[in-house]
């Protein structure tokens, strides 16, 4: 559900004029943070994991700024 072609899914349906659709653009950047959060969640190795020097903690504090 939350995933990049679901995104992508969700864009070509509004840019072909889904009327249910046409305010979709934070819908769609929703769900690309959340599947986001979910690789980085996911990661198999630490370095790829939430680290205080790395991109991925930008994530985290996005998703927070979301929730909050």
């Amino acid at each position: 559900l939350f995933s990049n072609s679901v995104a992508d899914g969700l864009a070509f349906y509004r840019q072909q004029g889904a009327t249910q659709l046409q305010n979709a653009e934070v819908t769609i950047a929703f769900v690309r943070r959340m599947n986001r959060l979910f690789d980085v969640l996911d990661a198999k190795r630490p370095m790829a994991g939430l680290r205080l020097d790395s991109e991925n903690i930008l994530v985290q504090c996005v998703f927070e700024s979301v929730l909050s």
